[in-house]
């Protein structure tokens, strides 16, 4: 467990689909990991790891979505950082089950594109909160 007023641990999870070319899936990869970076040094969080792929986002067993998974799993981190959603997966049916480990494990989602959004499992629903102010 976190000790109060320390730094909430996070990862970032970027992913671009398989079908791009080379030089477009690197730079947009880029550009969400450098988006995620900065999302997390605006508000504190210590970075853990970078989980980064290229891969279609209609499957699961990906990788990169592994490790991540196994990472939450393991209490590794509090908070998820992603570009949006969809970089975790394409279809409720397949972001549900991701939902609910990091429910159970006590993660938070936070979206940089919905910038002040935050997503959070509530009994057996995802809802997206609006984050309170300072």
């Amino acid at each position: 467990m976190q000790q109060p007023g320390t730094p909430r641990r996070a990862a970032i999870y970027a992913r671009v689909a398989a079908k791009q070319n080379t030089e477009i899936s690197s730079s947009q990869l880029e550009m969400q990991i450098n988006a995620c970076k900065a999302y997390a040094r605006k508000r504190g969080y210590t970075l853990q790891h970078v989980y980064q792929e290229t891969a279609a986002g209609t499957k699961l067993d990906r990788p990169m979505l592994n490790a991540l998974r196994q990472a939450i799993q393991g209490h590794q981190f509090e908070v998820l950082i992603i570009q949006d959603l969809t970089r975790l997966a394409r279809g409720a049916a397949l972001l549900a089950p991701i939902l609910l480990e990091c429910y159970e494990a006590g993660v938070t989602i936070e979206s940089v594109q919905d910038d002040q959004k935050v997503y959070r499992m509530t009994s057996t629903k995802a809802t997206r909160s609006k984050r309170q102010s300072s």
